[in-house]
């Protein structure tokens, strides 16, 4: 951050704080506490570095009731094989999601919102986590060869031999 270089982190608790447009630090547990499984939202903020705050955008989507369990079951181990204090609520709560900061101007939601309209993404088959994660990928995977396809113009009425 000190060195004005972009990023793209998972957000952890203690690791810098969110500020909103009139500088005041944002609860983010607040802003994202009703997002419901899989569901995802994203917001506009600053951080902070040196007195200048500096423009980020954060998006979050709610784990699984199954992955959350997990991350709150490592948690407590890693504290128990550590001998560290068991971790306060909103820590354990705030891994019930996968939150992101990026200092990126490129918004990766509009990529998500076009992706998730021509590819019906919000329409996951199943709650299982491993097999929604196949399922996403498969679609991840025909949305980066259709892009390829309309990038490379092979389908061009304009050109007669699709491979000039």
């Amino acid at each position: 951050m000190e060195c004005n270089a972009d990023f793209i982190l998972r957000y952890r608790k203690n690791a810098f704080n969110i500020y909103d447009e009139n500088r005041i630090k944002v609860n983010i547990l607040t802003e994202i506490r009703n997002l419901q499984k899989f569901e995802s939202m994203s917001f506009k903020g600053f951080y902070k570095v040196k007195n200048e705050y500096r423009p980020v955008r954060l998006t979050a989507m709610k784990k699984s009731r199954e992955d959350d369990e997990k991350a709150v079951k490592k948690i407590e181990n890693d504290c128990r094989r550590k001998k560290r204090n068991t971790p306060k609520q909103d820590t354990l709560e705030l891994n019930k999601y996968i939150i992101l900061v990026t200092s990126l101007d490129y918004s990766i939601e509009l990529v998500f919102k076009r992706l998730k309209s021509l590819f019906e993404l919000s329409k996951i088959p199943s709650a299982k986590s491993e097999t929604a994660q196949a399922w996403f990928y498969g679609k991840l995977f025909l949305a980066v060869i259709c892009e390829t396809i309309l990038k490379a113009e092979v389908f061009s009425p304009e050109k007669e031999n699709p491979e000039e």
